[in-house]
């Protein structure tokens, strides 16, 4: 950032609007929403003052209400409670998030009283220091907690109430029915929803506070060291989110092993490949072996870090991974290594680092140790994480969407099933409670009596969130701060002082008027090549061999088209995002936290990626 100068974005408050979107914040919770200066005068002021983030990161491709009651206003809590009241991280609180025109925007708290800094600090070590020095017994306690939470959602279905309940039901004086039962369960399973969310940032910051104190101590020690090279200090260590890609590598070597590649590689569903497969005792062992891998690895979901209807997970299509499976074994096939070098990177990693430590004093070197090794110990969980929540989780309440859906459709109350995701979390117990009184009141000649309301008011909130999707929002609005604290802002979004200017800059040119972008050297090496903008996941698939991956970011379901592009380029992210950890275990280049790159680069152009010092320039434009 420019000495003594302030930089500014464009006030929140003064966005124009999009065409059409009139009413548009109904959709929303009212405490997301910015102030309007006439009604909060001072807290509008307040939000103006401060420096607001387009949270690309977690942004599905529609802006539904019922992702956004779920996600945003669900983690906005759930992550600020574990930094500020639970674990007292020192330089910051909590997150701020406000909505606009269906966009959530992020803005840190930093706490900048040294007696209040110098107080958390003393806490912080105390909280975080036991998990630290019990990582491994709180990392096995934490997923099987989440497992067991995931099973009891599990539990929970949701199917059409009957017009007259069993006959059991009532000699065995069982007092409560399915009628008042499916509004319990509902609210049950949201209950466990949000322990999950808990669960999910129980560990999830505190893994980032230890990078970031080893990253200090390195760039104090070494002021010439950069962050890619931090980064290489903890390459090959893995984490459970790569989990189900190597079971699917395990599964296509035993294909190999007994004989019964062709029957998978020959045309057709899983369905029918599971057909061929039970004829003979070696695919009745291959399909034993893939039934003891399915729980909880094959919960592996398609969709973002957030959850839309458009996810699925494994184990509702199994055509997905076979598809994936095929690959292997047509690598097996040609001789090819499947499996990532993880003993090579970590043995390039341990030369890296031994080669800095022999540059310390011999006192330094203890803490250089620690730093390290703790590092390694947490930095699986900031990857690690998005399976135990985003997968498990995630298919547990939207399948209860899915099941409420078809009832609610059925009953009339909606159109079609999709129309869930219009919906406002809250506003699923009132669609349940009409459903009811329908089954109670009148079940043989009646209906519910709010389906013309929510049906007029779903559709035009589908027509309204198919205005927003057509908006691209700003990235940064309100001011910017005079240096960027918090580790949260750093490590996962990748929103520096530095950052900031230089988004600042960039603001002044066309997208077309741009041919060199700057980011994070998030992993190393230089390449160049076609360009694949992707800024929908459900596109993933038109992504080619030898390609450079350009998006807004990626998330877990992306990690198995890494082993076949040549590089990544993001538009947000830090040096611990999915898009930086993966492409380090990979060995592939990255850039992350280019801000604009969706923007300038178009897919067909050919673009030179440089992991070294993150930078993307333009080669030839299509």
């Amino acid at each position: 950032m420019t000495e003594g100068k302030e930089i500014r974005f464009m006030d929140p408050h003064e966005v124009p609007a999009p065409e059409g979107v009139e009413g548009w914040e109904r959709m929303y919770s009212p405490s997301y929403l910015f102030t309007p200066e006439a009604e909060d005068p001072e807290q509008a002021k307040y939000e103006s003052e401060r420096l607001w983030v387009w949270d690309s990161l977690h942004q599905p491709p529609v802006p539904w209400p019922m992702t956004t009651d779920l996600y945003d206003t669900t983690w906005w809590p759930r992550l600020n409670e574990m930094n500020t009241n639970v674990f007292c991280l020192p330089p910051a609180a909590g997150i701020d998030h406000r909505m606009l025109y269906g966009y959530s925007y992020l803005s840190s708290t930093p706490i900048t009283d040294p007696k209040l800094v110098q107080e958390r600090a003393k806490e912080f070590e105390k909280r975080a220091g036991y998990y630290f020095a019990n990582w491994p017994e709180m990392m096995e306690s934490l997923r099987n907690r989440h497992m067991e939470n995931a099973k009891e959602m599990e539990k929970i279905t949701f199917e059409e109430l009957p017009n007259v309940v069993e006959e059991t039901d009532v000699t065995s004086y069982k007092g409560t029915y399915c009628y008042t039962e499916m509004e319990c369960k509902w609210r049950r399973i949201v209950d466990l929803w949000e322990i999950g969310f808990d669960y999910h940032f129980e560990a999830f910051n505190i893994a980032h506070a230890a990078h970031l104190a080893f990253s200090d101590f390195c760039k104090n020690s070494f002021p010439d060291i950069t962050d890619d090279t931090i980064a290489k200090f903890v390459m090959g260590v893995g984490a459970d989110i790569y989990h189900p890609d190597e079971v699917v590598q395990k599964l296509a070597r035993l294909a190999m092993d007994l004989g019964i590649r062709d029957a998978i590689l020959q045309p057709g569903s899983f369905s029918e490949v599971e057909a061929r497969l039970k004829e003979t005792s070696e695919g009745k062992k291959w399909l034993d072996a893939l039934e003891k891998e399915k729980y909880p690895w094959f919960y592996f979901t398609t969709g973002y870090s957030v959850i839309t209807p458009m996810d699925r997970s494994w184990v509702e299509d199994m055509d997905l991974p076979l598809v994936l499976l095929r690959e292997y074994i047509e690598k097996l096939k040609q001789g090819e290594v499947i499996e990532r070098d993880t003993a090579g990177l970590t043995a390039d990693s341990n030369r890296i680092f031994n080669e800095y430590r022999d540059l310390l004093q011999e006192e330094s070197r203890p803490q250089f140790d620690q730093l390290r090794a703790l590092d390694r110990n947490t930095s699986p969980h900031i990857e690690g994480h998005m399976f135990w929540f985003e997968c498990l989780h995630n298919y547990q309440i939207r399948r209860a969407l899915d099941e409420l859906g078809a009832i609610f459709t059925n009953c009339g109350l909606m159109n079609e099933p999709g129309d869930m995701w219009y919906l406002r979390l809250w506003e699923v117990e009132e669609l349940i409670k009409d459903y009811v009184r329908f089954k109670t009141t009148d079940p043989f000649n009646g209906r519910p009596s709010s389906g013309w309301y929510w049906k007029k008011e779903l559709k035009w909130r589908k027509e309204t969130c198919q205005r927003l999707t057509e908006w691209r929002p700003p990235e940064v609005l309100g001011i910017a701060p005079a240096e960027i604290l918090d580790p949260f802002y750093i490590g996962l979004w990748g929103i520096t002082t530095e950052k900031i200017a230089i988004w600042h800059e960039a603001a002044a040119f066309k997208p077309e008027e741009i041919s060199e972008m700057k980011g994070f050297p998030a992993a190393p090496g230089e390449t160049e090549g076609v360009a694949r903008v992707l800024v929908d996941v459900s596109r993933i698939g038109e992504v080619q061999p030898g390609e450079i991956l350009v998006c807004r970011t990626t998330a877990p379901s992306w990690g198995p088209v890494f082993s076949k592009i040549k590089a990544v380029v993001t538009d947000v992210g830090g040096m611990m995002c999915h898009s930086s950890i993966v492409s380090r275990e990979y060995g592939i280049p990255a850039v992350t936290g280019t801000g604009n790159s969706t923007k300038v680069v178009k897919t067909g152009d050919v673009i030179r990626v440089d992991g070294d010092k993150g930078a993307v320039h333009m080669v030839k434009r299509v």
